[in-house]
């Protein structure tokens, strides 16, 4: 019974073959274009989406298949878990799959050369878990029509694999990505760009818009097309509303408490290889990282500031990033020194293409006098860089240098600030060799705005003073930690031990991090935002965030700690918590200016087991 279903309704399009309840024994083939129909060759119908819904087996017992889109990525579904990847395998993304689930749904959009992921798990017919939506390259294979391949690894045991229903839709592009509040992926509902209709028509709530949904192409062009999905093929029924997470605790036999978590809520693995250089330019920019990553946004909407910005930033870690002794603050200075008073790097360098590029690029920013003040922008988007890179090593434990980092993908965690929850962090300190509450003590927090100019206008004298007053305190401490840090780093060092190597790198880490906070004091851009913890008095914890132009989503950049609290994290006296303290504060401090995001990016490993939500736990503060 190979390629055969148990039951077939066919909606709108009669190509689509396996619609509702398919038995597949062995493998079931979707000629994607046929499919389609003539809709697939409608250049006005910028997206197509694939929805697959699959039965889960009871209790995770027997699942195995795959999904594969012909010359392009592909999901691999076991019992381990649910495995999305590239055509060649260099990029995999491993996802838990939870028995909690009796459903599991895929949407796949292929795109002009992208092809998106997205899964979404259901228990009962209620929404338990999304995840992040998922860019890959895709190469439409030439003479050869698309389509997509399921196949049941369970053929030779008699257990068919269950596809309850398909659906196919498609769009113009119309949803103004960059307009869009995106803190609602983070609801786990239904509101992220692109798959917004879709989610829309299979869920209900807060979030149903089923008049978005046009089951009639004459009608669908007919009407203003923004932000409406086509129906092509296909039936559904809407899910009934998302448990809650006290429900699904329930239903999972968990009473834990609930937490506040960031959620991963997107991966790209499609940005040509600038995951250091992409967010660095963004944020010197002030340039949303989201519009960067959207594969459909135009690059006629991005500012200049971010193509010459990126351009410098990737050829620079092309030419020197192998090595740390030539990707650091000094070396970019001298290397941005060299170019300005001979033209050239006056570096020996493996690739002389690159280097003239570059170096044309440096030359050609610096003569330009529309560009404001080029020179402290490149330093800048450096520093960012550098940011990265150094949160890339620490959470992974890597040495990969940046030019390796560079190619990876690159995720976003988000807070929904919405859904936030305010909860005071009790100070723990070392004791006697313990760690101990000290449920008697507070850690003092405050905050330090860098107003823009119209909004100084509106503060009083005191205010002002009180600021200035912050900002002179701030400005003194991170210069002396910056001279703790001080010291022989990883990048001059031929270390004999582990812990001499570890302590060099943190030596080089904390240099970095307290002299890019130092930097971005004195420079004073208007939308950052310092949080600064005290303890009995005492500055112990500083977190930078920065808005970038968008007051409703606000980045978490950079953060850094006493440094004595780092060198000898188990010293008596030493304190913890100050890092979860500074961004609950923080979160509580945006939610109460309306702001709807609090979102981090990160760079993955290939083969990395994801990580879809992370709490305020800074293990790893410099």
């Amino acid at each position: 019974m190979d390629n055969q279903i148990s039951s077939m309704k066919v909606l709108k399009n009669e190509k689509l073959n396996c619609n509702q309840n398919c038995l597949i024994l062995d493998a079931y083939e979707i000629k994607i274009p046929e499919s389609f129909g003539q809709h697939w060759y409608d250049k006005r119908l910028i997206n197509k989406q694939i929805l697959l819904v699959f039965k889960n087996k009871t209790l995770m017992q027997g699942d195995g298949y795959s999904i594969n889109l012909i010359n392009g990525p592909n999901i691999n579904v076991t019992e381990k878990g649910i495995v999305f990847s590239d055509l060649y395998m260099l990029n995999e993304f491993i996802f838990e799959y939870q028995e909690y689930s009796d459903e599991l749904a895929f949407i796949i959009q292929p795109s002009n050369g992208i092809v998106q992921f997205q899964y979404i798990k259901t228990l009962k017919e209620q929404l338990v878990d999304i995840s992040p939506i998922i860019s890959f390259k895709w190469q439409e294979p030439a003479g050869i029509e698309p389509r997509i391949i399921i196949e049941n690894y369970n053929y030779n045991s008699n257990s068919p694999l269950i596809l309850d229903r398909s659906i196919l839709t498609a769009d113009t592009g119309e949803q103004h990505w960059e307009k869009r509040d995106l803190s609602e992926t983070s609801k786990i509902i239904c509101s992220f760009t692109p798959f917004l209709n879709i989610y829309n028509y299979i869920t209900q709530g807060s979030c149903q818009q089923l008049d978005q949904i046009i089951f009639s192409s004459e009608e669908y062009f007919r009407s203003n097309t923004k932000e409406k999905t086509l129906h092509i093929a296909g039936d559904s029924r809407p899910l009934k509303k998302n448990l809650s997470t006290k429900e699904i605790s329930k239903e999972r036999g968990d009473n834990g408490p609930t937490e506040n978590y960031m959620m991963l809520s997107y991966i790209d693995s499609t940005n040509h290889h600038q995951s250091l250089s992409l967010p660095a330019a963004a944020k010197t920019c002030m340039t949303s990282i989201y519009l960067l990553m959207n594969p459909r946004s135009s690059r006629q909407i991005r500012p200049p500031c971010i193509d010459w910005t990126l351009e410098i930033m990737t050829d620079f870690t092309l030419l020197f990033g192998n090595d740390l002794r030539t990707w650091n603050s000094e070396y970019f200075s001298k290397i941005i020194n060299s170019i300005i008073k001979t033209g050239s790097t006056g570096a020996v360098v493996e690739d002389a293409e690159i280097e003239q590029r570059f170096s044309k690029a440096i030359r050609d920013k610096l003569a330009d006098r529309s560009t404001g003040n080029a020179l402290s922008d490149i330093k800048t988007a450096f520093d960012y860089a550098q940011l990265s890179y150094l949160a890339f090593g620490f959470y992974y434990s890597t040495d990969d240098m940046p030019v390796h980092v560079e190619q990876l993908p690159l995720g976003v965690y988000e807070l929904l600030l919405e859904t936030y929850v305010y909860k005071p962090t009790t100070p723990m300190v070392i004791q006697h060799g313990e760690l101990v509450a000290q449920p008697e003590s507070n850690f003092e927090i405050e905050i330090i705005t860098t107003p823009t100019a119209e909004e100084a206008e509106k503060l009083s004298d005191a205010e002002i003073e009180n600021n200035r007053a912050l900002r002179d305190e701030l400005t003194k401490t991170i210069e002396q930690w910056g001279q703790r840090y001080q010291g022989t780093h990883v990048v001059d060092l031929d270390a004999d031990s582990d812990a001499t190597v570890a302590l060099s790198k943190t030596l080089h880490a904390g240099h970095i991090v307290t002299g890019i906070i130092h930097r971005r004091l004195i420079i004073k851009r208007p939308g950052e935002i310092y949080v600064v913890v005290k303890y009995r008095g005492e500055i112990i914890a500083i977190v930078l965030a920065d808005c970038f132009n968008d007051r409703k989503q606000v980045e978490l950049v950079a953060s850094a700690t006493q440094p004595e609290y780092v060198l000898t994290p188990h010293s008596e006296g030493t304190v913890r918590g100050a890092g979860t303290a500074a961004v609950n504060e923080l979160a509580r401090y945006l939610q109460q200016r309306g702001a709807s995001t609090l979102f981090s990016e990160v760079i993955s490993q290939p083969s990395a087991r994801v990580k879809q939500k992370v709490g305020f736990n800074f293990k790893s503060e410099f």
